[in-house]
C-alpha cells in the first residue's frame, strides 16, 4: 500500500501503474511505471511530473511551465507530438497541435502548410496571402 523504500521515496508504489512512488530520480510523488498517474521520475521534474508515456501531467519536458505533457499522446503538452497544448497556452509550433501558429496541418495555424485557419500558408483554408488560399 504504502512502501519507502525507492531513492528519495516519500510514498512508494513502485510496481507498474503505482497510484504514489517515490523512486524516481527527484521525485516528490512518483508513479515511475508506464502509464502512473503522478510521476516525478523525468529530468528536471517539478511538483507534478508524468514522464512515461501517455502520462497526465510532465514537467520532464524541455521549455515545461506548470504543466507539460512532453510524452508522446500527453494530456497537455509543451512540445511533444499531437499534443493538445503546445509550447504556450495555445500552440504556437508543436507539429498537429490543437492550435498552433506554425505547425503543420494545425487546426488553427497562421502560417502552416495545409493549415485549417491560416494567413499565409500553401492551400490553407483561410489565407491572406498564400498559394490556392481562399
Amino acid at each position: 500500500g504504502f512502501d519507502g523504500s525507492g531513492t528519495n521515496g516519500g510514498f512508494d508504489g513502485s510496481g507498474t501503474n503505482s497510484g504514489f512512488d517515490g523512486s524516481g530520480t527527484n521525485s516528490g510523488f512518483d508513479g515511475s511505471g508506464t502509464n502512473s498517474g503522478f510521476d516525478g521520475s523525468g529530468t528536471n521534474s517539478g511538483g507534478f511530473d508524468g514522464s512515461g508515456t501517455n502520462s497526465g501531467f510532465d514537467g520532464s519536458g524541455t521549455n515545461s511551465g506548470g504543466f507539460d505533457g512532453s510524452g508522446t499522446n500527453s494530456g497537455f503538452d509543451g512540445s511533444g507530438t499531437n499534443s493538445g497544448f503546445d509550447d504556450s497556452g495555445f500552440d504556437g509550433s508543436g507539429t498537429n497541435s490543437g492550435f498552433d501558429g506554425s505547425g503543420t496541418n494545425s487546426g488553427f495555424d497562421g502560417s502552416g502548410t495545409n493549415s485549417g485557419f491560416d494567413g499565409s500558408g500553401t492551400n490553407s483554408g483561410f489565407d491572406g496571402s498564400g498559394t490556392v488560399g481562399v
